[in-house]
């Protein structure tokens, strides 16, 4: 019984040691006994949590004539005697309300006030505005609150405070709503969350700043967004925002500014982003995971004439692993249009997603938009999407439903050693085309392997899959003269037309046009050229051959393959007779397009040797080599025939 009793009494005892000083506002008049300033002045003397309070109505306004200083912890409750809020506005201009110093606060809390100048005007680099908060630790609140007409909300000179605004809204702020000053831009907020507030008309960044080893957690829950300049700048390590609206941002609604060590991970779930001037989201993700799942994304690019609704892709194609994951979104709408979805991670997965009515033109490309553009992920899947309608409503993607460049940026991954997916995939499957103009599908891939399946077409514009891939640029394997007429002859290994020219000086310049065929089902050509229209009679004419595939631009040129005349006998001085290294990279075996007979040497990049052999051509311009037993890498590969070489490189996948 007597222990019990103690501790009742360490209990009592610790709870009274606790309870809170209240100090009650009861002027508006500023630095007088009963007023704000006086307020937090004896708040600023208490070791605990102080409370200050207002007796006054919701149509009073307090003055403040300079900033007040906040050294302890404590709650500002701002409701008045009516139940409404109390405004405070500055005095003058060119001052910060509160400033929150270099002090260990456990917490500042404000809660059911309003805060705002009396005239809106538009000033540049000014410090008036609500708060700077400079504290090491702690939690910042903001509950309840408005703030109109001010230069900034919240500025933050590096710290390592907890921010959190819920309710609160902020109307015709200058600067950044949340942000930093400049002064410091490797430091943040520890952690920033957004719950149920309003922003509108912010002529700056809603938050601007923020550096991912700097700030862990940006969290952004059930908010409204519209008419602001620019949404979100900066990036987190972890970035959540959900159930929010984006509605026409000038600029973007959300710029995370990765770079090469970003490793954040982004997630958008159940968001609208609508009408943004110019991206709707954009993100630099080398390293970085990026969620956006159950939203709608539409409109993006309207101020300007171009901009993508999305835009994820890397831009130093480092060794970290990137992923994006695009599932049950809307991208488009008959109303707003929009202009597509522009992406390139080492993972990639689009899956259940609409696209429809989208219409405009893209940044990056800057050209014509498709729905849904990859230029390289490594490993792509596009599963059970929707292209042109949704719900029974139609609304074609005026430019194209998918474009494939999956090799665009090859030459920048191998210069930087990056080749992070040995063996990438691509497979589209399950997916309902309607009404696509002018294309369903445009692939632009040689080397990745590629998987179309179980896909529905309905009333396609032009062609359902447009294959644009350079299978191989076209070989010229004889030229023989007979009577008056040179004969020329060659393969590429599809259907295409095959344009020759006549080559002088230097190889690879194609200086006149000689004729146009097109090749059989097998991809073989031949030409017949009267002996008359080769400028060199009886000398040394030699040839080059592009490849028009369809719905592509030509290919690169043929190498020169020329010939010498000694009377009526031809005889091969072929410039370089070792054509095309194909696949590359490779898997298995690698295919050489020669003419004649040939030895190699493969060297590893150190200059090891590796491999050599020999090759005896047999009645046909290509042959193989087993290279499946190499180890994953950049090799060279030396090739000698009886009167030439050539030295090329490869990858092994």
């Amino acid at each position: 019984m007597r222990k019990a009793f103690i501790c009742v009494l360490l209990t009592i005892s610790g709870c009274l040691s606790l309870v809170a000083a209240t100090y009650t506002v009861t002027t508006t008049k500023d630095g007088v006994e009963g007023s704000l300033r006086w307020a937090i002045e004896q708040a600023n003397q208490e070791k605990e949590t102080s409370r200050v309070k207002f007796a006054l109505s919701s149509a009073d306004t307090v003055f403040l004539d300079t900033t007040i200083q906040i050294t302890s912890s404590v709650k500002i409750d701002g409701r008045s005697n009516d139940g409404g809020k109390v405004v405070v506005v500055p005095s003058a201009e060119k001052y910060v309300l509160f400033d929150l110093g270099k002090y260990e606060l456990d917490s500042v809390v404000f809660e059911d006030l309003k805060f705002q100048r009396r005239t809106f005007k538009r000033s540049i680099n000014k410090l008036e505005g609500f708060a700077n908060v400079d504290s090491t630790r702690g939690e910042f609140v903001l509950r309840d609150c408005d703030f109109k007409y001010l230069e900034s909300a919240i500025k933050a000179r590096g710290f390592s405070v907890d921010i959190v605004i819920a309710g609160c809204s902020f109307d015709s702020i200058v600067d950044d709503c949340i942000g930093r000053y400049y002064d410091n831009l490797s430091e943040s907020w520890h952690s920033l969350k957004l719950y149920d507030s309003r922003f509108s008309y912010v002529f700056a960044n809603v938050v601007g700043g923020g550096e991912v080893e700097y700030t862990p957690l940006l969290e952004v829950k059930s908010c409204l967004f519209e008419n602001c300049y620019y949404g979100f700048i900066g990036n987190s390590a972890t970035m959540i925002f959900s159930n929010c609206e984006f509605r026409d941002t000038k600029y973007d609604a959300i710029n995370i500014g990765c770079d090469d060590k970003c490793q954040a991970m982004v997630l958008i779930d159940s968001c609208r982003i609508l009408n943004s001037g110019r991206f709707g989201f954009q993100c630099h993700l080398d390293g970085a995971e990026i969620y956006i799942t159950n939203s709608e994304i539409c409109g993006s690019g309207r101020m300007y004439g171009k901009g993508e609704d999305v835009k994820t892709i890397r831009q130093y194609y480092t060794d970290h692993y990137s992923k994006l994951h695009f599932e049950n979104n809307v991208f488009g709408s008959p109303d707003l249009g929009g202009s597509g979805v522009i992406m390139d991670a080492s993972h990639t997965v689009i899956r259940n997603n609409v696209f429809y009515g989208i219409d405009g033109i893209s940044n990056y490309l800057e050209e014509n938009a498709y729905a849904l553009y990859d230029q390289g992920s490594d490993t792509l899947l596009i599963e059970g999407n929707s292209f042109g309608f949704k719900e029974g409503e139609i609304a074609p993607n005026i430019h194209g439903d998918i474009w494939l460049e999956s090799e665009y940026n090859l030459d920048r991954w191998i210069d930087k050693g990056y080749y992070y997916d040995p063996d990438p995939k691509i497979t589209i499957r399950k997916n309902t085309f309607l009404q696509s103009s002018p294309k369903a599908m445009r692939l632009d891939s040689a080397r990745l392997n590629i998987t179309i399946s179980e896909n529905l077409f309905f009333e396609t514009k032009d062609s359902a899959i447009c294959n644009v891939k350079p299978l191989s640029i076209p070989v010229i394997t004889n030229v023989s003269k007979q009577g008056d007429n040179i004969i020329v002859a060659g393969k590429v290994d599809s259907m295409a037309t095959i344009e020759l020219f006549y080559t002088s000086g230097a190889p690879q310049t194609a200086e006149a046009f000689l004729d146009r065929v097109e090749t059989d089902p097998a991809g073989d050509f031949s030409f017949s050229i009267p002996l008359e229209n080769v400028k060199d009679k009886g000398g040394s004419p030699c040839f080059t051959a592009t490849a028009t595939y369809p719905c592509r631009a030509t290919s690169n040129l043929s190498e020169v393959y020329c010939a010498t005349f000694n009377g009526s006998k031809i005889a091969d001085n072929v410039s370089s007779k070792i054509i095309t290294l194909t696949p590359n990279p490779v898997s298995d075996y690698l295919e050489i397009g020669i003419v004649g007979d040939v030895s190699y040497q493969i060297h590893s990049v150190d200059g090891s040797l590796v491999m050599s052999g020999k090759i005896v051509q047999e009645g046909v311009c290509s042959a193989e080599i087993d290279v499946q037993h190499l180890q994953p890498g950049k090799y060279l590969i030396e090739l000698k025939g009886e009167n030439n070489k050539k030295v090329g490189t490869f990858i092994k996948r």
